[in-house]
């Protein structure tokens, strides 16, 4: 089974992840990882050489790779944390939802924010905006993405949920697909 964690960036999906994969006895990838290991960038420097479509496109190919080299393993299993867009582009929510269990981490606005404002330098979407912009921003984008995350097979609203329990809630929705 592979587990896709989605989410707005900073809503602990790379965090989630590692726990799961440690505690299920997975492999871990983090999607934006894997893109820069295999572009040989920062996703920085892909964005300012590509722009964000140009990211999108390498995006998708790079999670399409990694899901067809998961499917290789004798397990056939692994966590990924992905992209805050991966879900909304090149109808990779649907991809995804067709290849294992798909979890929305959603934690509140204010928890995202408070996140993202220790580390806005390191990720190209919200460099240099001041708090007011950011806030702004992480409104106007989860509410964009809201339709695409929706589409998630389980979805967490806790800021902060326990292993234990992510593990039971994609046990039973594994059952229930």
């Amino acid at each position: 089974m592979i587990i896709f964690l989605i989410g707005f960036m900073g809503s602990g999906k790379t965090y989630h992840a590692n726990k799961l994969a440690f505690r299920l006895n997975m492999p871990c990838y983090d999607l934006d990882q894997v893109i820069e290991v295999e572009e040989g960038k920062t996703i920085v420097a892909i964005f300012e050489k590509f722009s964000e479509s140009g990211f999108r496109d390498i995006e998708k190919r790079v999670l399409r790779k990694l899901v067809e080299d998961i499917n290789v393993l004798p397990e056939k299993s692994a966590v990924i944390a992905c992209g805050g867009g991966t879900p909304c582009f090149h109808d990779n929510m649907r991809y995804m939802n067709d290849r294992g269990v798909t979890v929305w981490l959603n934690p509140p606005p204010d928890t995202i924010f408070e996140r993202l404002i220790r580390e806005k330098e390191n990720r190209p979407l919200i460099s240099g905006k001041n708090n007011i912009e950011l806030k702004k921003f992480i409104g106007i984008k989860l509410e964009e993405r809201k339709s695409c995350y929706e589409k998630a097979r389980i979805e967490i609203q806790e800021s902060d949920i326990n292993t234990e329990d992510l593990i039971n809630l994609i046990g039973h929705a594994k059952n229930i697909s």
